[in-house]
């Protein structure tokens, strides 16, 4: 009985004082995860709405984010941000200002080659005689007639020079009326072209073109060749690209536009000739097409909802295409049309979005018009947002928030000592200060433990000898 007595209190000594000194002198590191803070805690981080820190993820728009109201386009020119409010419902419009009607009605044409020259006749669709009162304009190339009175059909003459009459050769004809038609104020415009019929059996030039940011591409190609070496010459409003001694039956040369006051839908006249060897024969060939100038114009509104961004192509008749418009400032926010055929596209920018400072507003159009001409054009415009305009969020400033910006937690109550806790030392430790000094150095705890065991040792074998003694 005594032998177990002894070994029990030999064991207790051994679980109690070496456990104790083990565990109760190991510093706490000082990268513990004991005093890390919570990601909501760390500074910069949005603890009500983390979405909105999360760069590179711009805002989806949904259809109640589409712009209702149009923005009247602003043709050749990047305007700053119209900050300015719509007119009233109820406001009615200035009748000084109102434009010519375009009505219902438009013109008719049609041309008839001569000799030396061309007729061109012009009228007005289901109009009788002294109906139409006005001024008649007709344009080729340089040349411009003007034509008065109250019939709405007229008709002029233009004599051209020979080196016009060649084959292949593009005459364009604009045609316009200003006037009153039925008592009403009218402005119509009808355009054509005419082109000098190639000769039988002559192998002439396959033009075609594209308009791009850099200006019209012009391709141009050899039909029924498939060796050629000479020189092409592109010549556009004046101005020639020439490429001299290559060899190809196709060609192309990029011919620009864009700081020479062309207005977007204005037509341009570009010929092409050739002149070397095709198929081991001297050739030489001339051709014209006649290009349309369009330009992408951009414009931006600063509204309750928003920013509203407009894009349109100016100058086209058709087209068919897609649209990419762009509000790049502290975050990239894009919207896409999809395929489309309206020359105009439009996209709401959401307000909660948008913080005071600097904007680029990009307009992007790739597709074709009229005739499957294709179309790559883009525009931008710079504006600056404050923060008193109507479309800009400004970010709260509070306590709450600057104690975050700061990496402090607000106090909540979470931190209160429960009842359960050390009275000692509940509410008398901040979190993330060192512990009180509440045991012993580790070598220490182990020294006494040991001490303790070989005692408790000593004492078991000296009784279990002494009692068989």
């Amino acid at each position: 009985m005594k032998k177990l007595i002894l070994s029990a209190l030999a064991l207790i000594l051994m679980l109690t004082l070496t456990p104790a000194g083990l565990i109760q002198a190991a510093p706490i590191p000082a990268d513990s995860s004991a005093n890390e803070q919570h990601p909501s805690e760390k500074e910069g981080v949005n603890t009500e709405n983390p979405q909105q820190e999360r760069e590179g993820s711009p805002a989806k728009e949904g259809p109640a984010d589409q712009v209702t109201t149009p923005v009247l386009p602003n043709p050749g020119k990047t305007p700053p941000m119209d900050k300015t409010k719509p007119p009233a419902k109820d406001q009615k419009p200035d009748p000084k200002k109102e434009t010519p009607s375009q009505g219902t009605f438009d013109i008719a044409l049609e041309h008839e080659p001569t000799e030396d020259g061309l007729i061109v006749k012009a009228s007005i669709r289901e109009i009788t005689n002294g109906d139409a009162d006005g001024t008649w304009t007709f344009q080729m190339g340089s040349e411009t007639i003007i034509r008065k009175g109250k019939s709405p059909q007229q008709q002029v003459e233009f004599k051209l020079p020979k080196s016009e009459l060649k084959a292949g050769t593009v005459h364009l004809i604009d045609v316009r009326f200003e006037g009153n038609i039925q008592g009403n104020a009218y402005s119509l415009h009808a355009e054509d072209e005419y082109r000098v019929p190639d000769l039988p059996g002559a192998d002439n030039l396959d033009l075609s073109y594209g308009v791009y940011h850099e200006g019209f591409v012009v391709n141009a190609a050899l039909p029924n060749a498939e060796r050629a070496k000479g020189t092409w010459t592109f010549t556009l409003n004046g101005h020639t690209e020439t490429l001299k001694n290559v060899t190809g039956v196709r060609q192309k040369a990029t011919l620009g536009l864009r700081d020479e006051g062309a207005q977007p839908g204005q037509r341009f006249k570009v010929r092409v000739t050739f002149n070397g060897k095709s198929e081991g024969k001297k050739f030489r060939a001339s051709n014209d097409i006649a290009v349309r100038f369009v330009n992408v114009d951009v414009t931006a509104s600063c509204t309750e909802k928003g920013v509203a961004v407009q894009g349109e192509l100016l100058g086209a008749k058709h087209t068919n295409g897609n649209w990419t418009l762009i509000l790049d400032g502290e975050k990239q926010q894009r919207e896409e049309s999809g395929t489309t055929e309206s020359p105009i596209h439009r996209a709401l920018f959401s307000k909660k979005t948008i913080t005071p400072g600097e904007y680029i507003v990009h307009a992007d159009y790739q597709g074709t018009m009229d005739n499957g001409v294709p179309v790559r054009l883009y525009n931008v415009a710079n504006n600056n947002l404050k923060a008193d305009d109507p479309c800009v969020t400004v970010p709260d400033t509070d306590e709450g928030e600057e104690d975050r910006d700061k990496g402090e937690k607000p106090d909540d109550g979470k931190d209160a000592p429960s009842p359960g806790k050390d009275k000692e030392t509940s509410g008398k430790i901040k979190n993330g200060e060192k512990l009180p000094e509440t045991s012993v150095r580790y070598p220490t705890g182990m020294l006494t433990g040991g001490v303790l065991t070989f005692i408790g040792l000593t004492v078991f074998a000296t009784r279990r000898k002494f009692n068989k003694n």
